[in-house]
């Protein structure tokens, strides 16, 4: 049944086309287009604003044709202008200000608005000094009356966004789609997130469900991090926006079965600085390690400037760790999902979406990790146990650095768990042999090598040289195609003894081979892309794992490799391969265990010293046949339906046993083969160590390998020693403790053909991070064999303490503008009461409920204790009251400047004087939904801004963002900005360009609002909060270009993944109008009390920066926000400022000639300047 108050509106809305992010943007997009992910599913959407025409008159104006009401006469000149008829236009809103009257239309058709077309005009004395537009011809009009019932609709938008439909109107409106300006009629729905506190306006089709634009009240995802396909900060070290590939992490790198956080956890990873363990299983509780990963607000803003300056364990550069180690395991996910690491390939996932596989087996990365030093290692266990990536501090350097900050060393890490679930179907156990060891050492090396190619030919490669402070790095030789720098050969096995230095040899065929295949076909830096050149290598790579048996050597990863070439690419490859192998001793006519007299047990073998008494225990692998088909594939007398039947058939034929020596594992299908795993069994229990696996495509086995033996001195099946006893000999042995894994029996195969009886006990080291499976003899309680889930790199340190803070406040009275606030900042009535509750602002921690109160004298005195944590009632109201007091400051100071209730400000009574009311800013302190952050959320005028303010940890005791005004001032400001651009819709900065400007106006303001002296004085942000007096900005403010050399055609720079980050537009914005700020105080002098009656160089900035806000068009970009701010000075000053203006913005690039979407410096000024 139809509720009343859900009736739609009939407004128009023409559904934007909104189309899949492509691997690239192009970089002129941003002041039209803007990425986000909408809903759990992180679905990635294009959203496009038509460009708009901005012109301005200057102080003469342009003649009118018309007279009139100002609607009237601003409606005549757009009709004039743009060439459109009067009904093609609908008023949104209007006010004046200073002089300056402000109209904003938008455009119909059918009577219906179009939701992203709009206009305004600004008319001083009669005529129109400036006018934007964003109108367009449209074709392709969807039919007016929808076929989707708006009620389905609402349901389709919490669906798909997981929140709540807020009960904002529902209205039909049309959206423009892109380049062919189609249109569709869509239902409007504005949503709240009920956990992550998001704010969404999503526009549905109306015709077919699917969502054609998003409107963000709230920020996006952003991370500092050294970019994947670089080494380390020294490098490269920057901001990426919106890395995660939404084709393969489908909810996001944050969700966590159900919800998305805002820490350093999700789905693929969990990371954390050194979690407790536990004394009891699980050791590793990830409950215990929430609290230790790097908190954000729910704007997802991971931007911590690593300090290379201090040490790392200060709390800016933990959480920098932190960041890196989450977006680089997150990224390998993504990208070897693409190459066939998926669910059903054992991949490390929580909630694998019933794609198969086992779930609830996340890595869990732990950065800064107490248990060791230089060094890094990863534990592999069977698939659905999760991955344990542990990063250590390195000691190499005067100031010790930090391993998770080194992209090789994560990527080579986080390939160990893609090698050891991918060999052998998801046991984690098949790379145990020493010389499978080394092999997966090298192919370590070797993804990190192809994650960082950026030139043709490839160039020599090392791993390690930032942590070790050395350009060798941390291998013997640089990988190199030339044999003078790397003389390394198959043969250099036989000094060659550890699994490392096996590796080495392994990576180095690997590099070979990777330089060859990029000769050939090129490179890409976008591995993830289908079509990427950089494809054949990645797929041989990890197709091979596949395919090659367990316990690889040499030999049969390389046939693995070639087989796989004959599977994906019908051997295409086949001779670049073998010439590149061939070059480094790996022919035709190599033999395995041929390169050295221990070779023969290299590849069976291997040696462990097992516990705190260096028990040595030798682990036995039967040799394996592999055998590989090339293109045609291996016949079959037998014709079956499955991969299994067809598999378990061939190996009965191949190897002579029966259908009951043979149990399946595991299997399933790739994009290309299918892959089966099984164990041998006698007397129905499988041998631990005797395993066989087959690929099939097309209906043919195209390779096979097993280790599969004929056994003697079979043990009795039924067990002697109890379970318990094996358990407690295995915790003996290795000082470790056993994890509740259920501790099977299985055959395990010894050297002499022996065949015992085993418990396999998983046991896991509390202190030292070790996880190995000991199988302990069932019936004498001898250790039989031993799987050592972690791969060790070799690197060492230890954590330092952190600093404590101090701060001080003093009492202001009556700070109140009585002008702005006419009634004072609470009303001093019969119902009101003496709190944080006023006519602009609510604040409070946790509710509304949880304003701070005091007496009736209303003396709000609570002086702040840095030597307690902020979280302790005196703390907590000294932070309630210093936001309540800066927010109605902000109030007050931007009121006076234009921002009132007609120009769509903040209040719940406006007092007759227009706009929309109940609309003050709630303010929530010390905000549990995040932590290290602030954000604001901007809805149309008439519903509340809400403002959340963190916590930071960065120091002991922690400190608050309500303490730190500048903090305050900037997200205050996102309301302004997004409320006084576009007529109070808060839709008006949504593209990726003006969504950037918008951060740069709320620095601004900041800046403006703590100008203290002359001449203006470098600025920074976030001093306080982040004890560090270089802020959180990547420059600090500063008019000095050896301080600050950012300049306009650093946005070219700034461009290298999909969309621009807002934050980096902001900062070079912001640094522009600091530049500005400087001139006009060296011109005016300064004003401390901002009064806008006088021209002090603080003062007219202001004026200028809050009227440009109001003349420029929605969605501006560099240019037509420059524009607004010169007309601003002809409508207020007429044009006293103009050369000022001119040569601040020149000097950082954007002269008179430099272009919108085209970033390049341009110093020229105008003639007369």
């Amino acid at each position: 049944m139809t509720s009343p108050f859900l009736l739609p509106a009939i407004t128009l809305l023409v559904a934007s086309s909104v189309i899949a992010i492509p691997g690239h943007s192009d970089i002129h997009h941003h002041h039209s287009h803007r990425v986000r992910n909408v809903g759990p599913s992180n679905t990635n959407l294009i959203s496009y604003h038509p460009p708009s025409v901005f012109k301005t008159f200057g102080v003469n104006g342009a003649g009118l044709s018309s007279t009139g009401t100002l609607e009237e006469v601003a409606k005549s000149f757009l009709c004039d202008q743009l060439g459109v008829t009067v009904d093609a236009l609908t008023r949104h809103a209007g006010h004046s200000n200073d002089g300056v009257s402000y109209e904003y239309f938008a455009q119909t058709i059918n009577g219906l608005i179009v939701a992203n077309a709009v206009a305004n005009v600004a008319i001083k004395d009669g005529k129109v000094v400036s006018y934007g537009a964003s109108l367009i011809k449209p074709k392709n009009v969807a039919a007016k009356e929808p076929t989707l019932n708006w009620e389905r609709a609402i349901l389709w938008a919490e669906e798909a966004v997981g929140g709540k439909w807020n009960q904002g109107p529902t209205k039909l409106q049309v959206r423009q789609s892109v380049n062919i300006c189609a249109f569709t009629k869509a239902l409007l729905r504005q949503y709240t997130g009920l956990k992550d506190n998001s704010w969404k306006q999503l526009y549905i089709d109306a015709h077919n469900g699917k969502v054609r634009n998003v409107v963000d009240f709230v920020a996006e995802h952003s991370y500092r991090v050294v970019p994947l396909n670089f080494q380390d900060p020294t490098q490269k070290y920057e901001i990426v926006h919106e890395p995660a590939d939404y084709s393969v992490s489908q909810s996001g790198w944050h969700y966590t079965g159900g919800k998305d956080t805002t820490q350093t956890s999700g789905n693929n990873a969990i990371v954390y600085k050194y979690c407790r363990p536990n004394l009891s299983p699980p050791y590793i509780d990830e409950l215990n390690c929430v609290n230790t990963t790097t908190q954000s607000s729910p704007d997802n803003n991971y931007e911590y400037p690593q300090n290379p300056d201090k040490e790392p364990t200060n709390d800016q550069n933990i959480n920098a760790a932190r960041v890196n180690a989450f977006y680089i395991v997150n990224a390998m996910h993504d990208i070897t999902y693409h190459y066939g690491f998926t669910e059903n390939a054992y991949n490390f996932q929580n909630d694998n979406f019933g794609k198969g596989g086992k779930g609830e087996d996340r890595i869990q990365v732990s950065v800064q990790d107490g248990s060791g030093a230089e060094n890094a290692n990863f534990a592999t266990p069977p698939d659905g146990q999760p991955g344990q990536m542990r990063m250590f501090l390195w000691v190499s350097t005067a100031l010790i650095r930090d391993s998770a900050l080194q992209n090789d060393i994560v990527v080579h890490e986080f390939t160990h768990g893609v090698s050891n679930r991918m060999t052998g179907g998801g046991t984690g156990g098949c790379l145990q042999a020493t010389e499978a060891s080394g092999l997966g050492e090298g192919w370590s090396d070797a993804m990190a090598d192809i994650t960082e190619v950026k030139t043709n030919p490839i160039p020599d490669f090392t791993t390690g040289s930032y942590v070790m402070n050395t350009k060798t790095g941390a291998r013997s030789y640089p990988y190199s195609t030339d044999k003078k720098t790397n003389p390394l050969t198959y043969s250099s096995l036989v000094t060659k003894k550890e699994v490392h230095q096996i590796g080495e040899v392994w990576a180095t065929m690997l590099h070979e081979l990777l330089a060859a295949l990029v000769e050939k076909y090129g490179f890409s830096d976008d591995l993830g892309s289908s079509s990427s050149e950089m494809k054949d290598y990645s797929h041989l790579m990890i197709d091979g794992f596949q395919l090659q048996p367990c316990n690889p050597t040499f030999i049969s990863a390389r046939d693995a490799i070639i087989q796989a070439d004959a599977c994906r690419y019908g051997g295409e490859n086949k001779c670049l391969i073998w010439k590149a192998f061939a070059k480094r001793g790996l022919g035709m006519g190599a033999k395995e265990g041929a390169h050295s007299h221990t070779g023969a047990r290299r590849h069976t073998h291997r040696s462990r010293s097992v516990g705190p008494n260096g028990v040595n225990l030798v682990s036995y692998h039967p040799p394996s046949v592999f055998e590989t088909y090339g293109i045609d594939g291996a016949g079959s007398t037998a014709s079956r339906p499955t991969p299994e039947e067809l598999a378990k058939s061939f190996l009965m034929e191949k190897l002579g046993v029966p259908a009951d020596s043979l149990s399946r594992h595991s299997g399933y299908t790739s994009d290309v083969v299918s892959y089966e795993y099984f164990y041998q069994v006698i007397n129905g229990i499988p041998i631990s160590n005797a395993v066989a696996n087959v690929a099939i495509k097309d209906g043919k086995v195209v390779s096979y390998g097993a280790s599969f033996i004929k056994p003697r001195n079979v043990a009795s099946r039924v067990p002697t020693l109890a379970l318990d006893r094996a358990i407690a000999l295995a915790e003996e042995i290795t000082s470790g403790k056993w994890n509740q894994q259920p501790a099977g029996l299985k055959y395990t195969l010894g050297d002499d053909g022996s065949c015992y009886l085993t418990y396999a006990v998983q046991v896991q080291g509390i202190s030292d991070g070790s996880w190995k499976q000991l199988f302990i003899d069932a019936h004498d309680g001898q250790v039989r064999n031993t799987v050592d889930f972690v791969a060790d790199a070799s690197y060492q340190v230890v954590p330092l303490d952190h600093q404590d803070p101090t701060q001080s406040y003093t009492i202001v009275k009556d700070p109140q503008d009585k002008v702005a606030s006419p009634h004072g900042w609470y009303s001093k009535s019969l119902l009101s009461k003496p709190d944080t509750s006023g006519n602009n602002v609510a604040s409070y921690k946790g509710s509304l409920l949880a304003t701070t109160s005091q007496s009736a004298s209303y003396q709000y005195h609570y002086p702040y204790d840095p030597n307690q944590e902020p979280d302790t009632q005196q703390n907590v109201n000294a932070a309630v009251v210093n936001a309540f007091y800066v927010v109605n400051a902000m109030h007050d100071l931007t009121y006076k400047f234009g921002f009132t209730e007609k120009a769509f400000n903040f209040q719940n009574d406006n007092f007759g004087k227009g706009g929309k009311e109940l609309d003050r800013v709630l303010v929530s302190v010390q905000d549990a939904s995040g932590m290290n952050n602030a954000n604001f959320a901007t809805p149309p005028d008439g519903a509340s801004g809400q403002m959340r303010m963190y916590l930071w940890d960065r120091t002991t005791p922690k400190r608050d963002g309500a303490l730190e005004n500048d903090i305050i001032v900037h997200e205050f400001t996102h309301g302004v900005s997004n409320r006084m651009t576009g007529g109070g819709t808060g839709d008006c900065l949504s593209t990726t360009e003006s969504g950037g400007m918008g951060e740069g106006w709320s620095d601004a303001m900041a800046d403006i609002t703590e100008a203290k002296t002359e001449p203006i004085p470098d600025f920074t942000l976030g001093s306080y909060v982040t004890n560090n007096p270089k802020g959180i900005r990547s420059y600090p403010y500063s008019t000095d270009m050896n301080v600050n050399p950012l300049t306009y055609s650093i946005l070219n720079t700034r461009n290298e993944d999909p969309v621009v980050v807002v934050h980096a537009i902001g900062e070079l914005w912001a640094l522009m109008l600091h530049e500005l700020l400087a001139a006009l105080v060296d011109k005016c002098g300064l004003d401390t009390k901002l009064d806008p009656s006088t021209e002090a160089g603080n003062s007219v900035l202001l004026h200028l920066m809050m009227d440009g806000l109001a003349t420029q068009p929605c969605n501006p970009t560099f240019i037509s926000a420059r524009d607004a701010i010169i007309q601003a000075d002809a409508n207020r000053y007429k044009g006293k400022y103009k050369c000022t203006i001119w040569k601040a913005f020149a000097k950082r690039g954007l002269g008179k000639n430099a272009k919108a979407g085209v970033y390049q410096d341009d110093n020229n000024v105008p003639y007369d300047c």
